[in-house]
């Protein structure tokens, strides 16, 4: 409730106040009284009232000098003078030095005092807001100045005060720390639905809840989840000390965002800082090596397609082995650059992978820590691939199949796609395209179309999003009992069955 403190020599005032209104019923607390200058002071030091009716004339202290001497200790609260007639001089002086209004004694009633409450409670709101705008605002200017500079991005005159004023390395010890989301690119780039903009607020608010209770620190967003957390040290400059309170916040910070958002992060060692400008070539170090990462996409696919087992293991050990002291930056670029290629790989040869498997792999790459774990999970990755393209491989296909079979994979839908329509499109008889379709693919054409179609249908069923008749729909099969029939030849099970295999495992 907004507090209210009555402060007038006059006994029977200090009544009318008291009951001129319904001040508890309207929202407001009265939280004292008095009639002499000195006691007021001291109850309005120690009270904290928002709100004081003020009475100008007053023994031991007047109302104009306990406003003047509120003024200059910055403690003024929302202050109404009460004035007679034959004093406005002095109405006057104590408006110009901070009281807000004043109210005309033989004229207060409940309809003045409700008017000066609501003007209150405005002025309280327009401040309160103007307040977060103005914090928000130099929150928000102090991260984008920050970022700037860890950047090496040029700085004007008024942000080059901003960042002297706020980061004064000559009157107190500052130290900065660096730390990014676990394998953020990669992860990122095998999950469409990440907000990273959402989960790094995320971490931002987390992080400034942590330091209110610390009564330290300060983050800004570097770019591509990786931050940086600044921390000033005044009342000791004990090297051991500041390192034990640092490690300490930090290990504060990583539990929490683990708990709290199921993030791992990861973390330099931190810097004491004499120059704010030097932060730039620490963020370079800290996410540069010295090695070359040299990641060649079309050695890896041709392992893939001449299915040479071996020497992608042998590849996959030389990442590791060659780029184990690489920054954790710099490996996530490796993750990602092989979950590119594997990707491209992945969509050359028409291989489908379930979403059930792909989940696994996300959630494997976003929470291992260890570099030679993760490179072993894409590696088994690589290898899924290298077992479903030896069913779909059609690059050593005539030109003639590899036709015909890129029209199955742009028509499937189309109930009445058959032999004789594609056959009709790539002039030649029915009869030879059925022929060297089996002699190529040991696969007759109906029984490839279909065996795409289940494929299709299962990454469909992974997904829930449609009914079993409208998956079969989408795939290309008019009869619904068809599709059961040979769903099940396909697979072994019942597409009811296929879906409860999946909640199972």
């Amino acid at each position: 409730m907004i507090k209210v403190y009555f402060a007038d020599d006059n006994h029977l005032m200090l009544s009318k106040l008291r009951s001129v209104i319904d001040w508890e019923k309207n929202g407001f607390s009265l939280i004292g009284q008095a009639d002499n200058g000195e006691q007021v002071l001291s109850d309005i030091i120690n009270l904290k009232p928002d709100i004081v009716f003020l009475d100008i004339e007053m023994p031991k202290k007047s109302g104009l000098e306990i406003i003047s001497y509120l003024k200059n200790i910055n403690m003024l609260p929302y202050i109404l003078v009460l004035s007679n007639y034959d004093n406005y001089d002095y109405v006057r002086y104590a408006l110009i030095n901070g009281a807000k209004d004043y109210l005309l004694k033989h004229k207060l009633d409940e309809n003045i005092i409700l008017n000066k409450l609501n003007e209150y409670i405005k002025n309280k709101k327009d401040t309160d807001i103007t307040r977060i705008k103005e914090e928000f605002f130099h929150h928000t200017a102090k991260q984008n100045t920050i970022r700037k500079v860890v950047l090496s991005k040029k700085l004007n005159d008024i942000e080059l005060n901003f960042l002297n004023n706020e980061f004064d390395c000559s009157t107190k010890t500052v130290a900065c720390v660096f730390f990014s989301i676990n394998n953020f690119l990669s992860y990122s780039y095998l999950n469409e639905n990440y907000d990273s903009d959402k989960i790094s607020q995320s971490i931002i608010t987390l992080c400034e809840n942590i330091f209110i209770s610390l009564n330290n620190g300060f983050i800004s967003h570097i770019n591509n989840g990786d931050f940086i957390i600044f921390f000033s040290f005044t009342d000791t400059h004990s090297v051991l000390k500041i390192q034990n309170s640092i490690q300490n916040m930090i290990r504060l910070i990583t539990s929490n965002i683990f708990k709290i958002l199921n993030i791992i992060i990861n973390c330099s060692e931190y810097q004491i800082i004499n120059d704010i400008n030097i932060i730039s070539s620490l963020y370079k170090k800290y996410i540069y090596s010295d090695n070359n990462i040299i990641i060649d996409e079309k050695e890896i696919e041709n392992f893939i397609i001449k299915k040479q087992k071996q020497d992608l293991e042998n590849y996959f050990n030389s990442i590791c082995n060659d780029y184990d002291n690489l920054s954790h930056i710099e490996k996530d670029k490796v993750i990602l650059s092989l979950l590119k290629i594997a990707n491209n790989i992945k969509t050359s040869l028409n291989i489908f992978i379930s979403i059930q498997y792909y989940d696994k792999l996300k959630n494997n790459i976003f929470n291992e820590r260890d570099f030679n774990k993760t490179i072993e999970h894409i590696y088994n990755f690589y290898l899924t691939l290298m077992e479903k393209s030896e069913s779909i491989q059609i690059s050593n296909y005539s030109t003639l199949v590899k036709n015909a079979i890129n029209m199955i994979y742009n028509d499937y839908s189309k109930y009445d796609i058959s032999l004789a329509e594609v056959s009709s499109k790539l002039n030649v008889s029915s009869e030879h395209l059925s022929r060297q379709f089996k002699k190529e693919t040991s696969n007759s054409f109906i029984n490839f179309l279909n065996n795409y179609r289940i494929e299709l249908s299962k990454e469909l069923i992974f997904k829930g999003d449609l009914k079993l008749k409208q998956i079969a729909e989408s795939v290309g099969f008019q009869d619904y009992n068809y599709f059961l029939k040979v769903f099940k030849e396909k697979t072994g099970n019942t597409p009811k069955e296929f879906i409860s295999n999946i909640s199972k495992s």
